[in-house]
């Protein structure tokens, strides 16, 4: 299994509500590294999870419409950088407690190395990088794909 981010959940906050109905939350989870990442969890996926929680999650990079890839690694001050570590990533199901099944297949993802673990980030907006290019953008932004507790 890849490195993916590993944290503990400071906030489980609904964004959307209907009628008393949570349709989608906003989680805060703070890596081992200390930093706090805020990812868009739009079908409440981890609705039952409780702040404090040790969580292993899989994000994918959203809000992104084009990414800079480079043959050798390098660090753009201000911006999100890592490696690809994998072009074509397919998930294993049976290893998750909770995760979005429409996304996953619906979209071609690749894995990306980062100091904050792997994430997963659209294989169209690679372009033609291979694996061990290092790429760069600039959104901190991320939805939840796939939650494991620990």
């Amino acid at each position: 299994m890849q490195d993916y981010l590993e944290g503990i959940l400071d906030e489980n906050e609904p964004t959307e509500t209907y009628h008393g109905v949570v349709f989608s939350r906003r989680l805060s989870i703070r890596t081992l590294r200390g930093k706090v990442l805020h990812i868009d969890d739009p079908d409440s996926l981890a609705a039952s999870v409780k702040p404090g929680t040790m969580l292993r999650i899989i994000a994918v990079v959203s809000g992104v419409d084009s990414v800079r890839a480079f043959t050798q690694s390098r660090t753009d001050t201000g911006k999100w950088s890592g490696t690809v570590r994998q072009l074509d990533w397919s998930p294993d199901f049976e290893k998750y407690q909770l995760y979005d099944k429409g996304l996953i297949e619906s979209t071609p993802m690749s894995v990306i190395g980062t100091v904050n673990g792997h994430v997963l980030l659209s294989r169209l907006l690679l372009g033609g990088a291979e694996t061990g290019a290092a790429v760069t953008w600039g959104k901190d932004q991320f939805q939840l794909v796939a939650v494991y507790e620990k």
